[in-house]
């Protein structure tokens, strides 16, 4: 089954929303993080490496290192945060830029496929990470402070 939005691209959204959980002066770890989630470090650590690179994440490398939301959740949409991870889907292949239906103004599916499409689109655009944010109850002793 083909998925609108991937695997990563979802597990990028739940790891902005559990960094936007903790305190300004605390960070998560790799292995904290994947744990909670249970995915592989591996897998987590290629997300977070995308989000550092799309300014969404800071990291402090080494031993007491981890990974810490960058800014204001208040400010980032889901839009930006999926484009950061790569999302570039269309609902429908005859929407992308360059496909050229055959059908043209024919089809009667197009137009409706088009709403939808930039009604989910616009509906990325107005939700906030913080609108996801996690309890940060559920990382209590799981966040180590971020080194000075």
């Amino acid at each position: 089954m083909q998925s609108y939005i991937t695997r990563e691209q979802g597990y990028a959204l739940r790891i902005l929303s559990i960094l936007a959980a903790l305190p300004k002066d605390e960070q998560l770890s790799i292995g904290a993080m994947s744990k909670r989630l249970h995915i592989s470090r591996k897998f987590a650590a290629r997300i977070v490496h995308k989000l550092k690179h799309g300014g969404l994440v800071q990291t402090t490398q080494g031993r007491y290192g981890g990974v810490q939301f960058k800014g204001d959740p208040r400010d980032v949409t889901l839009h930006q945060a999926l484009d950061v991870v790569g999302f570039r889907s269309v609902l429908k292949e005859c929407l992308s830029r360059d496909h050229d239906c055959p059908l043209g103004e024919d089809c009667r599916y197009h137009e409706y496929f088009d709403e939808l499409e930039k009604g989910l689109k616009e509906s990325f655009r107005s939700k906030r990470i913080s609108d996801f944010v996690y309890s940060a109850k559920s990382y209590s002793g799981l966040t180590t402070p971020v080194p000075r």
